[in-house]
Formats: C-alpha cells, structure tokens, sequence
C-alpha cells in the first residue's frame, strides 16, 4: 500500500501512527464535521448535476470535476468558496499549484 499511499496515517504504524492520529483527532470532531455538511451537499449536487451533463458522451476524464470538487470541499470554509462555479472561476490555479 506504501507506494500508492506514500508514509502517512493509512500506512505508518505503531508510535508514528499513534502521534499522526492523535494530531488529526481533533480535525475529525462530530461538531466541525457537521458544519460541513452543507458545503459537502451543495458540491456533491452540483457535481452530480455536471456528471449528468456528461452522460451523452462515449467517455468523460471525471477527474476534471473530482479534483475542483473535492477542493472545493475541503476548503470550502476556510477559503469562503461559495460554490463549483466561482472555485472554478477564481482557483483552479491553486489546485495546479498545489
């Protein structure tokens, strides 16, 4: 699993993974989780929505809608992104970059 996940929590173990684990606790509380509950179902419609726009094609690169979404989400608080539309008008430089 290494060379696919590269060293970190899914594939570190014993002290390392308990050190990892516990920095990342407190990003996963049930509380900061909830509140992003609404930026992950407005992404995942409108995501869906633009899949359903591809379904008329012999194939799509979904990557290209994975990648801005999942960012999207992701940074949807700390960054004010509102929705995919404006993520996609003003950072999609930032995934490049990163």
């Amino acid at each position: 699993m290494e060379p696919f996940f590269g060293k970190g929590l899914l594939t570190s173990g014993g002290d390392k993974w308990k050190s990892r684990r516990k920095m990342l606790n407190s990003c996963f509380r049930y509380d900061i989780l909830k509140t992003y509950m609404p930026i992950l179902n407005d992404h995942s419609r409108l995501l869906v929505q633009r899949l359903q726009e591809e379904t008329a094609k012999d194939s799509t690169k979904v990557t290209g809608y994975l990648s801005p979404c999942t960012f999207a989400i992701m940074c949807g608080k700390p960054l004010n992104i509102v929705n995919m539309l404006t993520f996609n008008s003003i950072a999609c430089t930032t995934i490049t970059l990163i």
